[in-house]
């Protein structure tokens, strides 16, 4: 009796993780489409002053990319990213500028705060908190006041700031 008891509990540890993944909604995927998106001076966002100038962002995309939010399905990942994405950024009143590819791929692990995410991201923080960085490898987020403050777990961070001065 014990050895069917046993049996038993070990089928039901199997086949409840499943259901309730096959019960789950599909994946989300946001495709991006292709085109630009101007950010305008990022001084005046809501994280303040992140450079010691004006500054501005362009993100361009040349199609092809997207994200896949997945939801619920029980899969290691709250999200995926990737496709042809870079962003510019200008020094508003040299013109000097750099372009630095953010296509990925990137992804999120969301199991609480802090979220952990991997890839290339550009954050902008207030100059106290950084600035605008170029973070690639894996990044802490947590939340802030004006949206998020990126910690580097492994891997580099570009003060971009530095690079269009």
């Amino acid at each position: 009796m014990r050895r069917v008891t046993v049996t038993l509990i070990v089928i039901a540890a199997m086949v409840v993780p499943m259901a309730a993944v096959s019960a789950a909604s599909r994946p989300t995927v946001v495709k991006f489409p292709k085109g630009e998106v101007d950010l305008g001076n990022l001084n005046e966002g809501p994280a303040g002053a992140v450079c010691a100038f004006p500054v501005g962002a362009v993100v361009r995309s040349l199609g092809g990319g997207h994200a896949i939010l997945f939801n619920g399905q029980g899969v290691r990942y709250e999200a995926l990213g990737f496709g042809a994405l870079t962003i510019t950024i200008t020094n508003l009143d040299t013109g000097k500028s750099v372009t630095v590819n953010i296509s990925g791929p990137g992804g999120l692990h969301a199991d609480g705060t802090p979220i952990v995410g991997w890839g290339p991201w550009v954050i902008f923080e207030p100059i106290a908190r950084g600035g605008i960085r170029l973070f690639r490898g894996r990044v802490m987020f947590t939340p802030a006041p004006y949206g998020v403050h990126g910690v580097l777990l492994s891997g580099t961070v570009q003060d971009l700031c530095d690079r269009v001065a």
